[in-house]
């Protein structure tokens, strides 16, 4: 129990630190985004709007006509998705740091718990094991949001490299520091 523990401890850091490398250090994902004009129209716009959330535009229509969105979305403008927040926002908190080690904590501690279930003590058949939950994820949530929001390559494929490498790094501590 005391080296799952470990295992997956050590396991979270090296996914929170591969995901710092990759934002902070590579920069990876700066090409992903595309400013808003820096401008007082654009400020009022998002100002104005009720609540912190995400839109979308032409919208949902409230009667449940998707017609109507297909013949807006074909002539445009179309915003996918915008997550806006009218009121600021603190971007690098402490706490969202916090709150992204934690989720890694737990990713990795899934991951280790049902990989101390399997059978197989071979290092590659562990690392595999681990590092395709990476793919996993990957197909199971950017693909699908890359598909039905038209989330460019530039966004949605160093989000899939970072599935992938920093899984394939945790598969390797995994598959060295597990004995089943």
């Amino acid at each position: 129990m005391k080296n799952l523990l470990l295992t997956t401890l050590i396991g979270a850091v090296a996914l929170f630190l591969w995901n710092a490398i990759s934002w902070m250090g590579l920069q990876l994902h700066n090409q992903a985004f595309t400013n808003l004009p820096d401008s007082a129209p654009t400020s009022e716009f998002l100002q104005q709007l009720p609540a912190a959330g995400v839109y979308h535009f032409p919208g949902i229509p409230e009667d449940g006509d998707f017609s109507k969105v297909s013949e807006k979305s074909a002539n445009g403008p179309v915003v996918s998705l915008l997550i806006a927040h009218p009121s600021g926002r603190a971007a690098f908190s402490g706490g969202r740091f916090l709150l992204s080690f934690i989720y890694n904590l737990l990713s990795v501690a899934i991951v280790v718990f049902l990989l101390n279930q399997t059978a197989k003590d071979q290092f590659w058949a562990k690392w595999s094991f681990v590092a395709l939950f990476g793919a996993f994820a990957a197909i199971c949530v950017e693909l699908p949001l890359a598909n039905w929001y038209g989330i460019p390559a530039s966004y949605f494929l160093p989000n899939l490299a970072d599935y992938l490498i920093g899984w394939g790094i945790v598969g390797l501590i995994a598959a060295k520091m597990i004995k089943l």
